[in-house]
């Protein structure tokens, strides 16, 4: 799913801003540039009109290029950032750049072991039978 939430000016010149959801179709990568910090990860985003997908690279710089190289392949994700669209040999390819990321299946910062987790236990209580004679719900 990309969905366009608004636009944000850089340098005078309206970018637009959009709302990415899809899977991750490969792992994370970092992937520096000129010495800064930069991680890319490839994410499955959208189907068009004749059943094509829509394929999105999204860049993570500074401080959040950790959390794009942690996400791992079929992760869910979720990315607020500036999409840009770019034409080569006839195709079209789409970047974004992320404000905001959020992932489902890998724990940002944290090793990638499974955890498991548990309801907390009830104490042992037996429940009186309530009084219904008018055939009314109590609330």
């Amino acid at each position: 799913m990309l969905v366009k939430m608004s636009a944000t000016y850089y340098n005078g010149k309206a970018r637009p801003v959009y709302l990415l959801q899809g899977n991750a179709i490969r792992d994370g990568e970092d992937a520096p540039v000129n010495g800064k910090d930069h991680a890319k990860v490839s994410v499955a985003a959208a189907q068009t009109e004749d059943n094509k997908t829509v394929f999105v690279t999204v860049n993570g710089w500074r401080n959040r290029a950790a959390e794009v190289a942690s996400i791992q392949k079929m992760d869910s994700v979720l990315v607020i950032g500036v999409l840009k669209k770019r034409e080569y040999n006839g195709n079209f390819y789409y970047d974004m750049d992320a404000d905001f990321i959020a992932t489902s299946g890998s724990r940002i910062g944290h090793s990638s072991t499974t955890q498991s987790y548990s309801a907390p236990a009830l104490p042992d209580q037996e429940f009186a039978e309530l009084d219904d004679d008018d055939g009314e719900l109590p609330f």
